[in-house]
């Protein structure tokens, strides 16, 4: 891991003490724990992120069923009797752009719950500090 940050580093090491999670039933219900056993979360931030949770994981299960069948069918065509590129390139067009909405379904999720703890980003905080600056410079003219 030579170059790789701090930051990296850490993560790396608290992703190999994880304990492995069997499915997303599992996921889910660790999730759940996690929430309600934190201290600091009010009960209106608990409801909120209990239904981020819940609305999250059905948008992720009716993605997983789609990529199931992408790649279902991509065997199909893979290992059938007629080569068909120009669907192949299809099929895997639309399996690139279902693990695409995957990962934004996530990163979605995180904008979200650090909305409803009142976190904000590194990025947003710059955005507001200019707005505020341009906004406070305009004044003084």
């Amino acid at each position: 891991m030579t170059g790789c940050s701090h930051a990296e580093k850490r993560v790396e090491e608290k992703i190999a003490t994880q304990s492995p999670v069997k499915n997303s039933a599992e996921l889910s219900h660790e999730a759940h724990f996690l929430i309600e056993s934190n201290p600091i979360f009010t009960h209106e931030q608990k409801l909120k992120l209990y239904d981020l949770q819940k609305q999250t994981q059905l948008k992720l299960n009716i993605l997983r069923e789609e990529s199931m069948k992408i790649r279902m069918l991509l065997i199909e065509e893979i290992t059938g009797e007629v080569n068909h590129s120009k669907e192949l390139e299809v099929i895997k067009s639309k399996l690139k752009n279902n693990e695409e909405q995957r990962v934004e379904t996530y990163f979605a999720a995180i904008r979200n719950a650090n909305e409803i703890l009142g976190r904000q980003s590194e990025q947003k905080k710059r955005a507001e500090f200019m707005k505020d600056f341009v906004g406070f410079r305009d004044h003084l003219d």
